[in-house]
Parts: structure tokens; sequence; C-alpha cells
């Protein structure tokens, strides 16, 4: 793909190429990475709790996490049902095209992204397919390898397209999260939200019966 295509393009202008419920989706990724990184602060999983700009910066970050998704065919990523494995893996080239994207941001040619969230949400966008055991995408990182909001990113992300896709979508996320501990999704990072479910319960519920989504 080449740069000059996106010559002084603006963040805008690629999130504008996503549709209304693929914004709503990134959008409340941010939100929950926000309810993750407070919770990790109360049950001090970590030496070193976040302050509250940390918090903030966390969840500004995650919502640019599929934003190399801009750079696929449209019908694709709003296709209705299961994928072909050619489409799935088109996907899946979501986390490189952004690690291209973020080279384009650093280098100025795409603006709008403040940098004080770059570093965070590259590491966002191109590795919350990880999986804590290796077996994720793009280069197959495990454990503390995986930048860490990437890991929170991976459960947020769950969460939230198990709650918009089904029935009880949160008795599903929870059970499919806690299954993924040690595999998919980082344990430490499992037991909190896992510990702490109402919350996002209570964030989902709240969100989506308002006027930001």
């Amino acid at each position: 793909m080449s740069p000059s295509v996106y010559y002084a393009a603006d963040i805008k202008t690629l999130l504008k190429k996503l549709s209304t419920d693929q914004i709503d989706h990134m959008t409340s990724v941010g939100v929950y990475a926000g309810i993750m990184a407070q919770k990790m602060n109360d049950c001090r999983i970590y030496p070193r709790c976040f302050n509250q700009r940390q918090i903030e910066q966390i969840s500004e970050a995650a919502f640019y996490h599929d934003i190399g998704k801009a750079w696929l065919p449209q019908e694709i990523v709003s296709k209705c049902g299961d994928l072909t494995t050619k489409e799935l893996l088109a996907v899946r080239q979501h986390t490189l095209l952004a690690l291209r994207q973020f080279d384009y941001i650093n280098s100025h040619v795409i603006s709008g992204v403040p940098r004080c969230l770059i570093p965070l949400s590259c590491d966002a966008a191109v590795y919350h397919h990880e999986h804590w055991d290796g077996g994720g995408y793009p280069f197959g990182l495990s454990g503390n390898n995986i930048p860490l909001i990437a890991r929170i990113v991976a459960i947020c992300d769950c969460y939230d397209k198990e709650t918009a896709q089904k029935e009880n979508g949160h008795r599903i996320a929870c059970h499919s999260i806690a299954q993924g501990a040690g595999t998919q999704f980082d344990p430490a990072l499992t037991r909190v939200f896992v510990g702490h479910n109402r919350d996002f319960a209570a964030a989902l519920c709240s969100y989506r019966n308002s006027d930001w989504f």
C-alpha cells in the first residue's frame, strides 16, 4: 500500500472509512480498558499503580485497537455471518496494517493521534490478537512479551464482541474469558476481570443505553 495514497491524511479521515458499529466497538473497548486499568490498581497485581492520567491514556489508546481495519475492504469488515478462509486471512492483516499506519503517524504522514498516545495506541493495535500461550498473531508473542495494553485490550475486545452478538452475552463473555485464562488471556488480568465482572456489566448497561453509542 503506497503511503502517497494517504499523504497528509488525518486519523479522522481513516476513521470515516469504518462503520458506525465498528466505531462503537472501538469506543466501548476503550471504556472497558479504562475500567480494567482502574481495577488492576484496586487488586494491586502490579507493584506500581497507574495514576489517573495513565488510566485515561490506556482508555484513549485502546480505542485505536482496530484502526488497521480502515485499510481493509469494508464489505469484509462489515460482513454478517461467517467469513471465508480467504476473508479471515485478510481480516487478520489489520494488525500489520496498523503497524504500517503507525509508521506513517510517527513520520507525520498521518496526523491527528496525540503524540503521547502513539506508543500505547500502536501496541494496542498491533498486538491485541497475540495469545498468552503464543498461539496468537501476528508475531506469536507470548506471556509478558505481549505489551500490557494489548493484554488488557484482548480481554475487553472479547467482552464487547460477546456481549454485542449474543443473548446472555455477559454470562457467555465471562465464561469465555475465564476459559481462556493462561491460553488466550493473561491469567492475572483474567482474575481481575472475573472478580470485577459486575463493573463491566454496569458499564455495558450504562453506555449501551446512552447517547455514547
